[in-house]
């Protein structure tokens, strides 16, 4: 597959279901860019967004130790994180 150094939120969105499996559809993309935590992009000219391809491999490489509900498309705590948040 060629991958392009920048790409669209919408190329961004297919890249990382075809290459990561992450179904993450462009509005969530969005969202993320106003709320945090999703891959870094840049605008050029105050232009619509472009994401660098090097920093959506790397964001998704990162998440590969999270668990993540795509239902609520948000990370998940993991079992052991919720027993240590309650005890104490």
């Amino acid at each position: 597959m060629d991958t392009k150094p920048y790409m669209t939120t919408a190329e961004a969105s297919t890249h990382l279901a075809e290459r990561w499996g992450l179904r993450l559809r462009p509005s969530t993309l969005a969202r993320r860019r106003t709320a945090g935590g999703g891959p870094r992009y840049i605008r050029p000219n105050g232009r619509d967004p472009l994401y660098p391809s090097a920093e959506l491999d790397a964001w998704a490489e990162g998440l590969g130790n999270e668990a993540v509900s795509f239902t609520a498309e948000e990370p998940c705590m993991r079992e052991d994180e919720g027993e240590r948040a309650a005890s104490g």
